[in-house]
């Protein structure tokens, strides 16, 4: 699920958790924003995988909405209809890769691919070969280095050609060589846009550059561990990702 991974500005609400009145069911670490409506319940509502304006914060916790008048205990955790919050607009968010709009979908090797495998060696270090790039480009994301030659290395891509490669304009420092894997990402830190899974608990890894959500990438210092590049964090034992971003619109501190 979606995390707080710290706080961009220290000035912020920290770990301040605040409560607010729900209009629908939601789950813990999805993303939500203002309600809009005025003749509902909530005061807040789950994001979509690609809307996030007036965006509050990630859900501490899940709650179930009811409109069954029930008995209330005294405590806040109880009340019914109210569901914590973690609101700091200034808080890094961290979000699992995902190959997919399902959750838990692990980093794939075949098209539209997160893992190439490189099938014609580039002396010039510029240009990975693999058909598994598809037909969705990621232009202006990040190519990493798995295994071979350039392995924990990153470049930024430049370029896709669809079902052939995928280009980088600055070279990598070594030749890519045949059978050299690489992981690829639609995300850098020039990306203003990233899209959720469907639960809205995790990142699709599997759009085309520069689609989805107003999150702005930004790169933090992360728990998860592992080789980072561009906002994203990768573990290369696992071949599994992280990337961590900001609320580029948020209510109470809209910059959008």
């Amino acid at each position: 699920m979606g995390r707080r991974a710290g706080a961009f500005y220290g000035g912020g609400h920290g770990e301040k958790i605040d409560r607010y009145f729900i209009a629908a069911t939601v789950v813990a670490g999805a993303l939500g924003i203002r309600h809009t409506g005025t003749n509902v319940a909530g005061e807040v509502i789950a994001a979509t995988t690609t809307g996030a304006a007036n965006a509050l914060g990630l859900f501490a916790e899940a709650k179930t909405y009811s409109t069954t008048q029930a008995d209330f205990d005294g405590f806040p955790v109880d009340e019914e209809g109210l569901v914590a919050m973690m609101t700091d607009p200034y808080q890094v968010l961290e979000f699992q890769a995902n190959s997919g709009a399902t959750e838990g979908t692990a980093l794939n090797s075949t098209a539209p691919a997160n893992i190439l495998t490189n099938t014609s060696a580039s002396a010039g270090g510029t240009v990975v070969t693999a058909a598994e790039v598809g037909t969705v480009t990621f232009a202006g994301g990040m190519l990493i280095g798995r295994t071979g030659n350039n392995a924990g290395i990153g470049r930024r891509i430049s370029a896709h050609s669809n079902n052939t490669s995928t280009t980088v304009t600055q070279p990598f420092p070594r030749a890519i060589a045949v059978n050299d894997t690489f992981y690829r990402f639609p995300w850098s830190k020039a990306t203003i846009t990233v899209q959720l899974t469907t639960a809205l608990t995790q990142a699709d890894a599997i759009i085309v550059y520069a689609t989805g959500a107003p999150l702005t990438v930004i790169e933090f210092p992360s728990k998860f561990g592992g080789v980072s590049f561009g906002g994203i964090v990768v573990d290369m034992q696992t071949d599994s990702a992280v990337v961590t971003c900001l609320m580029r619109d948020h209510l109470m501190n809209p910059i959008a």
